[in-house]
């Protein structure tokens, strides 16, 4: 695996190390996204392409009723994921493995959807 093909499906020891880069480079971003979006209060939130799940982690700060759900087709993003949102796991944050390309949802169960669109 080539070192660009770990920006789209981080694999492995490279992948683990891509992860935190992205997190920590995205952040700015995501913080003054973040503080844009309205997170409702109630329903479900899914985040596509959830990486290392840092950005769930940041709304569920926002919300306290809210439900999310983190999607992404990296094990190595699931793994960090997981972790990350250990403490919410089970109970507000399921992290799934997927592809964006064919939803594990039912239609009309998400009620917004967040992803690296909206940076």
């Amino acid at each position: 695996m080539s070192f660009t093909d770990n920006f789209g499906n981080p694999k492995g020891l490279l992948g683990r190390m891509m992860l935190v880069s992205m997190d920590k480079e995205h952040l700015p971003m995501a913080k003054w996204a973040l503080e844009l979006i309205r997170i409702p209060n109630k329903g479900t939130v899914a985040d596509l392409g959830c990486g290392g799940g840092y950005n769930i982690k940041r709304m569920l700060e926002k919300s306290e009723n809210t439900n999310f759900i983190g999607l992404d087709i990296s094990d190595e993003s699931v793994k960090k994921a997981r972790k990350v949102n250990r403490g919410e796991s089970g109970k507000r944050v399921r992290i799934i493995k997927g592809s964006a390309e064919n939803l594990p949802f039912n239609d009309n169960s998400i009620l917004y959807r967040g992803d690296q669109g909206w940076f």
